[in-house]
């Protein structure tokens, strides 16, 4: 950063200024407070001069990072205010970002729908964890996210988009009296994890735990006996394929949220009328099982 700034550490200066508090500044920012330190201390070496005071049980502006803020506070306003306005110009570029099970469940709907109705757009997908989607949603370098949990954050805009119906299936040779000896863990949300565990107490001991369903189904592939909950509309597809046999008994929640998020200060018209696209449940028809 000797010869250049991101304005992100601006803003980052600004938090701490505003708090007094990195680790406030650090729980505005979704960031964690090391890298809240980092970004000030870039900013020090940068300007070759202490921004603040750090006293026992609380920090204050030096001299120099007194008259550092308004102009911080201008630049950021100003590339703020230049972002507004470029966004303003009809938005043919968009960027959508999910967690890692809800973009592998909405992802073929979603593009199924964008060539269909929005064949012009450009699109840029990422796939992120729900604090980096809330923070890139903040930061404004995400338009519209997909969870499978809410993100939480008051200038965060989500809507349920629809129930994802789960069932247990079990391979084919899978014992049917005993599947759960057999069974694969996926962490589809914390309130799934927290259900489907209490009812099935058994299953505490998986075979294999993962975050991530592309994982799971490759286990499928090595693993003559496996167990695992899956969304109807891939399930049913594999038991049309010879490949799983659905548990007809079993306690298992019988839906997941799926949730479409945004920045509510977004205030562009075409942002907005994309968002209204994704968070409708008619272009998902076949994830939500319609």
């Amino acid at each position: 950063m000797t010869n250049s700034m991101d304005v992100r550490f601006l803003n980052t200066f600004i938090e701490v200024a505003n708090t007094k508090h990195f680790g406030r500044a650090a729980e505005n920012l979704y960031l964690t407070q090391s890298a809240v330190s980092a970004r000030i201390k870039l900013l020090e070496e940068y300007f070759n001069a202490p921004l603040f005071i750090r006293e026992r049980h609380s920090i204050r502006l030096t001299s120099v990072g007194e008259k550092l803020l308004p102009y911080a506070e201008s630049m950021v306003s100003t590339l703020q205010e230049a972002r507004k306005a470029l966004e303003e110009v009809d938005v043919q570029h968009l960027s959508l970002a999910g967690t890692l099970n809800a973009w592998q469940i909405v992802f073929s709907d979603l593009m199924k729908a964008t060539n269909k109705h929005l064949p012009d757009l450009s699109l840029r997908s990422e796939v992120l964890s729900a604090e980096q989607l809330t923070r890139q949603l903040l930061e404004r370098t995400v338009d519209v996210a997909f969870s499978l949990e809410t993100l939480k954050s008051d200038d965060i805009h989500t809507v349920p988009l629809g129930e994802v119906r789960l069932r247990a299936y079990r391979t084919i040779n899978t014992p049917e009296d005993t599947p759960f000896e057999h069974y694969i863990h996926i962490g589809w949300s914390n309130k799934f994890n927290s259900e489907f565990l209490t009812v099935n107490p058994r299953c505490r001991q998986a075979l294999f735990k993962t975050s991530s369903l592309s994982l799971a189904l490759e286990l499928l592939d090595l693993n003559d006996a496996a167990c695992l909950v899956l969304p109807e509309s891939l399930g049913n597809t594999l038991v049309a394929n010879k490949k799983l046999v659905a548990l007809q008994s079993c306690d298992v929640p019988t839906t997941l949220t799926l949730y479409v998020s945004c920045l509510k200060s977004t205030q562009q018209t075409s942002l907005e009328e994309y968002f209204r696209f994704y968070a409708d449940p008619v272009h998902f028809e076949n994830t939500l099982g319609k």
